[in-house]
């Protein structure tokens, strides 16, 4: 398993590109045209699908020690995970997952490239301890953008929990399987 995927087991990029990520994307590919990401004044939120907003969130990434502060964290991330993250950084969460986000935007920082992984809902057990086992694992995408043209300055990430129990349910399944 590539380190810098640690926590993040994906069926494939292609059961992802099924669900509302896809929309997350397309819109980001449609703005970065020759650029490898847009910039962050580009991206307009209200662009995507009403019910996806709530569950975006944007970092600007601090360089100096890979660090990241929550310029914007949906409403539906609050209610899932009972912390309000807007201004706040990377590193101020108290969670086991914190190295791993980190990973995630570690991977983007350096390929420039959209994420495509499983959020495995496990993993925040301790910020969600009502959430049982292998109960949710939601498609999500980190995609970069850039102020200068250069560096990824910004990480805008999505985590569709709009999917059903059920395709939750079978992308575990099918996860475990990649896992073994």
């Amino acid at each position: 398993m590539n380190e810098l995927i640690t926590s993040s087991r994906c069926p494939t990029r292609k059961d992802i590109m099924k669900t509302k990520c896809r929309i997350v994307f397309d819109y980001w590919d449609k703005l970065r045209t020759d650029r490898f990401a847009p910039c962050w004044q580009d991206f307009d939120l209200l662009r995507l699908p009403l019910d996806a907003i709530p569950f975006v969130s944007v970092v600007d990434i601090i360089l100096d020690d890979l660090d990241a502060r929550y310029r914007f964290w949906g409403t539906g991330l609050t209610q899932k995970y009972k912390i309000d993250m807007t201004g706040k950084l990377l590193s101020d969460l108290k969670s086991s997952r914190v190295n791993e986000i980190k990973s995630e935007f570690r991977h983007v920082m350096t390929t420039g490239a959209p994420f495509f992984y499983m959020t495995d809902a496990v993993t925040f057990q301790e910020v969600e301890p009502w959430v049982k086992p292998g109960a949710q694992f939601i498609p999500s995408v980190k995609v970069p953008l850039s102020d200068n043209g250069e560096t990824v300055t910004n990480i805008l990430s999505f985590n569709d929990y709009s999917i059903s129990v059920e395709t939750s349910v079978e992308f575990y399944e099918r996860s475990t399987s990649f896992a073994s």
